[in-house]
């Protein structure tokens, strides 16, 4: 399943469109089908990482990686490679923080009620 960035933006640039392709994305997929999904940037050149904070971010913090390992990313700009990185790695980083600061949470108020 091939998901055309520009088909639904000139840009990838929102949160909005973000959104718009984490929903592409999660309706592609199925546990079933060895289909890979696809994200073709052919004729996007703007990029940011609100964009990318909403789609492959999103999936990266609820921890959705089988879908992550089933997608290839085609004809994207060496600026875009560079903006989904740092996004990639800003979800990874608030994923790993947010657990412990979920865990130290969880413990201060356990002790706190004792």
């Amino acid at each position: 399943m091939t998901i055309l960035i520009r088909s639904f933006t000139p840009n990838a640039l929102s949160e909005k469109a973000g959104s718009e392709l984490r929903e592409r994305i999660l309706s592609s997929y199925s546990n079933d089908s060895k289909d890979r999904i696809i994200l073709d940037f052919e004729g996007i050149g703007l990029y940011a990482t609100m964009f990318f904070n909403a789609s492959i971010g999103f999936l990266i913090q609820e921890n959705l990686t089988d879908i992550i390992n089933n997608i290839d990313i085609i004809n994207i700009t060496p600026l875009g490679k560079k903006t989904l990185e740092h996004s990639k790695d800003n979800a990874n980083f608030i994923k790993r923080n947010a657990n412990k600061a979920e865990i130290e949470n969880i413990v201060s108020n356990t002790i706190s009620e004792s």
